[in-house]
């Protein structure tokens, strides 16, 4: 027996008991008055006293016997149609947890009884577990993918690392390339002058004239090499640094340039038509570099990975809209769904968790645009392809680390 259903039937039967006591109490007071008046010459009043406390006990014993008749009809009926489907729920919500979210609490009541407070609560129940399943699947996705932020973490600080180690021996060649090419002109002409029969002599096992033609194409496409790989190097370790925030004047047109060197590889495993259209008398803007890079790097890697195979385009643009900057990346890709339009700017949004999504990307790029006083315009249509537009005011003070 429950606590609840005991006071129930407590306080029914005490309520009960009053009444009818008081109700017969009356009633016995009043007919002891009457027969007194009427029989108090002829029968002694201590004989009518008698009857009445005789008749009050046995009032007591019957209505008291009603009353607990009916108490205990009443927590019968508690127990059957309430008390049961409590302890049900009380058993309910202490078994609650991860391994029973999945099943709802389910009463079994009448199908097509009314509704009551018990359907209330029942409901409440089942909400909050729907919630609770709700939260845990956004835990566990948000933990897979700290796990995969703190992964690229280090991935960017190795990255960083060898990008250092492969420098130093590139100064070497870069070095050594430019000593080569200078010594290579001099030792020409010194050839050149001496030699009275050019065709028999042979460099490398090659016919001097044609290696006097090579040689200076060889050693400037090597200097060329080791150039090309310093810039990468530089693009690497400025891109995966962590400065301090210093804000300066800068062309965007140079962090399109800087950044898409970076991302040539990757263009080219993706699509064959890359076009940049640059407008060349864009002004300076105030600007942290490494942050417009980070912001381009992930609308381009967005778009190249929205593409459905190499034959379609990404197009990369800046202009100049009345008081703004605008850099666009178009793509011909897949688009965005409708109902993703307002969650793709979420932190941890993503359709691509099979391919390595973290959901980072454009939450990231938002703020940083944001940083700088910037907005961030999409157009897209699902099948037709997606344009993220960056614009950034002109002659507004962007704030520096710490504010």
């Amino acid at each position: 027996m429950s606590n609840l259903a005991t006071r129930l039937m407590l306080y029914t039967a005490l309520v009960s008991l009053f009444i009818t006591l008081l109700a017969s109490a009356l009633s016995l007071h009043s007919d002891y008055r009457h027969d007194l008046s009427l029989l108090g010459t002829v029968v002694d009043p201590a004989f009518l006293h008698q009857r009445f406390w005789d008749r009050l006990a046995m009032a007591l014993v019957s209505n008291g016997l009603k009353v607990f008749a009916v108490a205990l009809a009443v927590f019968l009926l508690f127990q059957r149609l309430v008390n049961v489907h409590l302890d049900r729920i009380a058993d309910y919500a202490r078994q609650l947890g991860p391994e029973t979210l999945d099943q709802p609490l389910v009463l079994q009541r009448r199908p097509d009884r009314h509704p009551d407070e018990l359907d209330a609560v029942v409901q409440a129940l089942n909400t909050m577990r729907e919630n609770m399943v709700q939260t845990q699947a956004r835990f566990a996705e948000h933990q897979r993918q700290l796990a995969e932020t703190n992964r690229m973490t280090s991935l960017g600080r190795m990255v960083s690392g060898v990008a250092h180690e492969i420098n130093n021996p590139n100064n070497v060649v870069l070095f050594n390339a430019q000593l080569l090419e200078d010594a290579c002109g001099d030792m020409l002409a010194v050839l050149d002058d001496s030699l009275d029969d050019p065709d028999n002599f042979r460099l490398a096992g090659l016919p001097y004239p044609e290696m006097r033609e090579a040689l200076p194409t060889a050693l400037r496409d090597l200097r060329k090499a080791a150039e090309k790989i310093q810039g990468i190097v530089d693009n690497l370790k400025k891109f995966y640094k962590a400065p301090t925030r210093t804000v300066e004047r800068l062309n965007l047109n140079d962090i399109v340039e800087n950044t898409i060197a970076l991302l040539r590889p990757m263009i080219r495993r993706r699509t064959h038509y890359f076009d940049m259209e640059l407008d060349e008398a864009l002004p300076e803007i105030s600007g942290q570099p490494q942050e417009l890079e980070q912001v381009l790097v992930n609308l381009v890697a967005n778009a190249l990975e929205a593409l459905p195979d190499r034959g379609k385009r990404v197009m990369v643009s800046t202009a100049r809209r009345e008081n703004w900057l605008v850099l666009s990346v178009s793509d011909e890709g897949c688009g965005i769904d409708p109902e993703h339009r307002d969650a793709i700017l979420d932190p941890f949004f993503t359709t691509k968790q099979g391919s390595g999504g973290t959901g980072l990307g454009l939450s990231i790029s938002y703020n940083l645009i944001r940083k700088h006083q910037g907005e961030l315009e999409i157009d897209s249509e699902p099948g037709r392809g997606t344009t993220m537009r960056v614009c950034l005011p002109l002659g507004v003070p962007v704030a520096a680390a710490g504010d």
